[in-house]
Protein backbone atom coordinates (compact mmCIF):
# COMPACT_ATOMS: atom_id res chain seq x y z
CA UNK A 1 0.00 0.00 0.00
CA UNK A 2 1.31 3.32 -0.86
CA UNK A 3 0.11 6.90 -0.14
CA UNK A 4 0.69 9.48 -2.36
CA UNK A 5 -0.81 13.23 -2.63
CA UNK A 6 -3.07 12.18 -5.73
CA UNK A 7 -4.79 8.55 -3.90
CA UNK A 8 -3.53 5.19 -2.16
CA UNK A 9 -1.91 2.74 -4.73
CA UNK A 10 -3.20 -1.26 -3.31
CA UNK A 11 -0.41 -3.12 -4.57
CA UNK A 12 -2.19 -7.11 -4.51
CA UNK A 13 -0.87 -10.24 -5.52
CA UNK A 14 -2.70 -10.35 -8.44
CA UNK A 15 -3.29 -7.04 -9.56
CA UNK A 16 -2.44 -2.97 -9.01
CA UNK A 17 -5.69 -1.29 -7.52
CA UNK A 18 -5.76 2.75 -8.01
CA UNK A 19 -7.85 4.95 -5.43
CA UNK A 20 -8.34 8.36 -6.10
CA UNK A 21 -9.30 10.55 -3.60
CA UNK A 22 -13.34 10.70 -4.18
CA UNK A 23 -13.11 6.58 -3.75
CA UNK A 24 -11.47 6.55 -0.39
CA UNK A 25 -14.23 6.75 2.53
CA UNK A 26 -11.94 6.35 5.36
CA UNK A 27 -8.73 5.90 6.86
CA UNK A 28 -7.16 4.59 9.98
CA UNK A 29 -4.15 3.84 11.82
CA UNK A 30 -3.79 1.96 14.66
CA UNK A 31 -0.44 1.84 16.35
CA UNK A 32 0.93 -1.37 17.91
CA UNK A 33 3.29 -0.91 20.93
CA UNK A 34 6.00 -3.08 22.81
CA UNK A 35 9.07 -2.90 25.30
CA UNK A 36 13.03 -3.16 24.37
CA UNK A 37 14.61 -4.45 27.72
CA UNK A 38 11.40 -2.17 29.40
CA UNK A 39 12.38 0.63 26.63
CA UNK A 40 8.54 1.55 24.69
CA UNK A 41 9.01 1.65 21.06
CA UNK A 42 6.52 1.41 18.35
CA UNK A 43 6.43 -1.87 16.68
CA UNK A 44 4.42 -0.92 13.19
CA UNK A 45 1.05 0.62 12.52
CA UNK A 46 -1.69 -1.10 10.59
CA UNK A 47 -3.54 0.96 8.11
CA UNK A 48 -6.66 0.50 7.06
CA UNK A 49 -8.11 2.26 3.94
CA UNK A 50 -12.15 1.84 3.15
CA UNK A 51 -13.96 2.39 0.05
CA UNK A 52 -17.94 2.33 -0.38
CA UNK A 53 -17.49 -1.28 -0.77
CA UNK A 54 -14.33 -2.85 -0.25
CA UNK A 55 -11.69 -2.45 3.00
CA UNK A 56 -7.87 -2.75 2.74
CA UNK A 57 -5.28 -3.45 5.45
CA UNK A 58 -1.60 -2.61 5.04
CA UNK A 59 1.36 -2.31 7.99
CA UNK A 60 4.32 -0.73 7.76
CA UNK A 61 6.99 -0.63 10.73
CA UNK A 62 7.21 2.08 13.26
CA UNK A 63 4.98 5.18 13.19
CA UNK A 64 3.27 6.68 10.67
CA UNK A 65 3.01 10.53 10.21
CA UNK A 66 -0.63 10.32 8.82
CA UNK A 67 -2.44 13.32 10.42
CA UNK A 68 -2.41 15.63 8.26
CA UNK A 69 -4.24 12.88 5.76
CA UNK A 70 -6.71 12.02 8.53
CA UNK A 71 -7.49 15.23 9.13
CA UNK A 72 -8.16 16.68 5.05
CA UNK A 73 -9.44 13.44 3.76
CA UNK A 74 -12.40 14.86 2.65
CA UNK A 75 -11.03 18.20 1.55
CA UNK A 76 -8.75 16.47 -1.02
CA UNK A 77 -11.72 14.69 -2.06
CA UNK A 78 -13.36 17.67 -2.78
CA UNK A 79 -10.65 19.19 -4.64
CA UNK A 80 -9.71 15.72 -6.44
CA UNK A 81 -13.80 15.85 -7.94
CA UNK A 82 -13.34 19.17 -9.24
CA UNK A 83 -14.27 19.73 -12.95
CA UNK A 84 -11.58 21.45 -15.16
CA UNK A 85 -12.68 24.74 -16.63
CA UNK A 86 -11.45 25.48 -20.10
CA UNK A 87 -11.39 29.42 -19.04
CA UNK A 88 -9.87 31.77 -16.49
CA UNK A 89 -13.26 31.97 -14.82
CA UNK A 90 -14.24 28.59 -14.41
CA UNK A 91 -17.50 29.41 -16.18
CA UNK A 92 -17.14 26.52 -19.17
CA UNK A 93 -16.06 23.04 -18.23
CA UNK A 94 -15.01 19.97 -19.95
CA UNK A 95 -16.34 16.89 -19.64
CA UNK A 96 -14.37 15.05 -16.39
CA UNK A 97 -13.53 14.13 -14.46
CA UNK A 98 -14.84 10.51 -15.74
CA UNK A 99 -14.31 11.95 -19.20
CA UNK A 100 -10.95 13.17 -20.58
CA UNK A 101 -10.04 16.89 -20.50
CA UNK A 102 -6.51 17.76 -21.13
CA UNK A 103 -7.21 18.04 -25.03
CA UNK A 104 -9.54 20.51 -24.12
CA UNK A 105 -7.93 22.09 -22.17
CA UNK A 106 -4.55 22.41 -24.08
CA UNK A 107 -6.91 23.52 -27.08
CA UNK A 108 -8.46 26.01 -25.33
CA UNK A 109 -5.67 27.78 -23.71
CA UNK A 110 -4.01 28.08 -26.94
CA UNK A 111 -6.83 29.39 -28.80
CA UNK A 112 -7.46 32.48 -26.18
CA UNK A 113 -3.49 32.92 -25.83
CA UNK A 114 -4.20 34.84 -29.38
CA UNK A 115 -7.70 36.48 -29.16
CA UNK A 116 -8.08 40.04 -28.32
CA UNK A 117 -9.95 39.46 -25.22
CA UNK A 118 -6.46 37.70 -23.92
CA UNK A 119 -4.76 40.14 -24.86
CA UNK A 120 -6.84 43.34 -23.00
CA UNK A 121 -6.89 40.95 -19.96
CA UNK A 122 -3.19 39.78 -19.41
CA UNK A 123 -1.74 42.56 -21.57
CA UNK A 124 -0.49 41.29 -24.30
CA UNK A 125 1.14 41.74 -27.54
CA UNK A 126 -0.78 41.11 -30.84
CA UNK A 127 -0.90 37.71 -31.76
CA UNK A 128 1.94 38.55 -34.95
CA UNK A 129 4.28 40.16 -32.62
CA UNK A 130 3.83 37.63 -29.82
CA UNK A 131 5.34 34.90 -32.13
CA UNK A 132 8.12 37.31 -32.77
CA UNK A 133 9.29 38.28 -29.73
CA UNK A 134 9.20 34.72 -27.96
CA UNK A 135 5.76 34.74 -26.54
CA UNK A 136 6.98 36.67 -23.24
CA UNK A 137 4.34 37.48 -20.62
CA UNK A 138 3.67 41.07 -19.43
CA UNK A 139 3.59 41.92 -15.86
CA UNK A 140 -0.34 42.10 -15.87
CA UNK A 141 -0.08 38.27 -17.14
CA UNK A 142 2.05 37.51 -14.37
CA UNK A 143 -0.05 38.75 -11.87
CA UNK A 144 -3.29 37.56 -13.07
CA UNK A 145 -1.94 34.06 -13.62
CA UNK A 146 -0.39 33.53 -10.09
CA UNK A 147 -3.30 34.87 -8.62
CA UNK A 148 -5.32 32.32 -10.36
CA UNK A 149 -2.90 29.41 -9.32
CA UNK A 150 -2.70 30.28 -6.27
CA UNK A 151 -6.94 30.16 -5.43
CA UNK A 152 -7.45 26.88 -2.97
CA UNK A 153 -10.86 28.04 -3.13
CA UNK A 154 -13.81 25.10 -3.39
CA UNK A 155 -15.10 25.55 -6.29
CA UNK A 156 -17.14 23.13 -8.97
CA UNK A 157 -14.85 24.32 -12.13
CA UNK A 158 -11.22 24.91 -11.26
CA UNK A 159 -9.73 27.19 -13.17
CA UNK A 160 -6.03 26.70 -12.60
CA UNK A 161 -4.91 24.00 -14.85
CA UNK A 162 -6.15 26.01 -17.81
CA UNK A 163 -3.84 28.69 -16.25
CA UNK A 164 -1.43 26.57 -16.02
CA UNK A 165 -1.12 25.54 -19.73
CA UNK A 166 -1.76 29.09 -20.50
CA UNK A 167 1.53 30.10 -18.59
CA UNK A 168 3.71 27.58 -20.41
CA UNK A 169 2.22 28.74 -23.76
CA UNK A 170 2.81 32.25 -22.77
CA UNK A 171 6.71 31.87 -20.86
CA UNK A 172 5.81 33.38 -18.19
CA UNK A 173 8.38 32.02 -16.23
CA UNK A 174 7.08 34.48 -13.15
CA UNK A 175 4.74 32.10 -11.93
CA UNK A 176 6.88 28.76 -11.50
CA UNK A 177 6.70 29.53 -8.36
CA UNK A 178 2.77 28.84 -7.49
CA UNK A 179 2.86 26.29 -10.23
CA UNK A 180 5.61 24.33 -7.99
CA UNK A 181 3.34 24.84 -5.22
CA UNK A 182 0.35 22.45 -7.25
CA UNK A 183 2.87 19.40 -8.40
CA UNK A 184 1.13 17.75 -5.41
CA UNK A 185 -2.50 18.41 -6.09
CA UNK A 186 -4.99 16.26 -4.89
CA UNK A 187 -6.59 16.71 -8.15
CA UNK A 188 -4.19 14.50 -10.71
CA UNK A 189 -4.87 16.55 -13.77
CA UNK A 190 -4.12 19.83 -12.26
CA UNK A 191 -1.08 18.25 -10.64
CA UNK A 192 0.17 16.50 -14.16
CA UNK A 193 -0.88 19.81 -15.71
CA UNK A 194 1.38 21.66 -13.15
CA UNK A 195 3.93 19.69 -13.18
CA UNK A 196 4.47 19.97 -17.51
CA UNK A 197 3.99 23.27 -17.02
CA UNK A 198 7.23 23.73 -14.77
CA UNK A 199 9.25 21.91 -16.71
CA UNK A 200 8.68 23.49 -19.77
CA UNK A 201 9.43 26.56 -18.36
CA UNK A 202 12.78 26.01 -16.53
CA UNK A 203 11.85 24.05 -13.54
CA UNK A 204 14.10 20.95 -12.76
CA UNK A 205 12.76 17.85 -12.71
CA UNK A 206 14.07 17.32 -9.09
CA UNK A 207 12.07 20.25 -7.85
CA UNK A 208 8.35 18.88 -9.57
CA UNK A 209 9.23 15.49 -10.31
CA UNK A 210 7.53 13.75 -13.55
CA UNK A 211 4.58 13.21 -15.29
CA UNK A 212 5.06 9.26 -14.91
CA UNK A 213 4.60 9.93 -11.30
CA UNK A 214 0.83 10.40 -11.05
CA UNK A 215 0.42 9.16 -14.44
CA UNK A 216 -1.06 6.18 -12.59
CA UNK A 217 -4.49 8.43 -11.20
CA UNK A 218 -4.88 10.06 -15.28
CA UNK A 219 -6.96 9.13 -17.40
CA UNK A 220 -5.16 7.08 -20.75
CA UNK A 221 -5.70 10.20 -23.25
CA UNK A 222 -4.94 12.61 -20.71
CA UNK A 223 -1.71 10.99 -19.97
CA UNK A 224 -1.50 10.77 -23.55
CA UNK A 225 -2.40 14.13 -24.41
CA UNK A 226 0.56 15.60 -21.65
CA UNK A 227 3.25 13.45 -22.52
CA UNK A 228 2.41 15.00 -26.30
CA UNK A 229 2.91 18.52 -25.10
CA UNK A 230 5.48 18.06 -22.81
CA UNK A 231 7.39 16.95 -26.02
CA UNK A 232 5.95 19.89 -28.00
Amino acid sequence: MAIVPWGIVIDTADRVRILRWAAVARVSVRTVHGRDQGTPFTRYSVVTVETSRERFIGRAPGMLALERLLVHLDEYASEASHRIALDLDGSRSGEGPSEPDAELVLASARAYAVTAGASARLDLPHAGYRARDGGAASARATRELVAILGNRAVREIDPRPFAAVLAAELRAGGVVDALVDLVQSPLPLLAAVAKVAATKLGVARARVGTLEEVEPFLLRRDAEALAAWQLA
